[in-house]
């Protein structure tokens, strides 16, 4: 789920020239993109996941996702406002027609409704799967599941209280913050899934020890598998895989983080 608005326009400006136009009067934003197609950028340590200005035939896209911080949405406004100025071109609301004011026409009251059906969308999407959800954050992705929600004290149904909300949304906000000198695992493809289709095969996150130390992370990437490579094993590096009790490559239901305190490297 996301919200888009268009700026159609023939003259597209530069993408310094709006990331100037959005941080003026001293407000500081960071771009973990700053090149067409597409612009990634968000407001210093308020940013979840950022809003993206993406290059179109027709001109240029505003995009915000949902489960968005109240800053995020607001980044997103002056983004839409700030390339109006610059085109002097007309801004459309995806199917319902112009835009003539942004800045009023997407009001607190407008994104805190735009807040509660993100977050209203994301509890019924865990407890209709009963699995985790994974979400691109302006830095790296992030979970959301049930484990999480209830250290909150948010329920998958029934009413929420705002502070709880505001505390769930402070700290994926700072993990984005905190990430960003971290150095995650590997990821990669393990396992095709049985009828070819990509998205369902099986993915691996991977540990790698060489010199008989484990190589330096600060988080284990999401993923359906966790296994180690031994690089010093004269044969083919092997991956050894987290099984369940059966035996068999199971799905992580919960996902923990592990660092490299964590582990030892012993010689059995």
């Amino acid at each position: 789920m996301s919200v888009s608005v268009k700026i159609r326009t023939k003259d597209v400006p530069e993408p310094d020239a709006i990331l100037r136009r959005v941080a003026d009067k001293g407000t500081e934003i960071v771009a973990t993109s700053n090149e067409y197609p597409s612009l990634k950028f968000g407001f210093l340590n308020k940013a979840l996941r950022g809003i993206e200005v993406n290059e179109e035939e027709d001109g240029l896209e505003v995009r915000v996702c949902s489960f968005s911080t109240k800053a995020d949405y607001q980044l997103f406004i002056k983004a839409i406002d700030a390339i109006m100025q610059l085109t002097g071109a007309k801004a459309y609301l995806e199917d319902e027609g112009e835009v003539i004011a942004p800045l009023s026409a997407f009001n607190d009251e407008w994104i805190e409704r735009e807040q509660e059906a993100g977050l209203d969308a994301a509890r019924a999407l865990v407890k209709h799967t009963g699995q985790h959800i994974v979400m691109y954050g302006l830095f790296c992705k992030f979970c959301l599941g049930a484990h999480l929600f209830e250290s909150f004290d948010i329920p998958l149904s029934d009413d929420v209280d705002k502070e709880d909300v505001d505390s769930l949304f402070d700290y994926l906000c700072s993990m984005q913050w905190d990430s960003v000198n971290w150095k995650d695992t590997s990821t990669r493809m393990v396992m095709p899934s049985s009828d070819g289709d990509v998205e369902n095969g099986l993915t691996i996150s991977a540990i790698c020890i060489r010199n008989g130390q484990v190589d330096e992370f600060d988080y284990i990437s999401e993923a359906d598998l966790l296994g180690i490579i031994d690089m010093d094993d004269d044969a083919i590096p092997r991956y050894l895989f987290l099984l369940g009790k059966s035996g068999r490559f199971c799905r992580m239901t919960r996902l923990n983080v592990w660092t490299k305190c964590n582990l030892d490297v012993r010689k059995c």
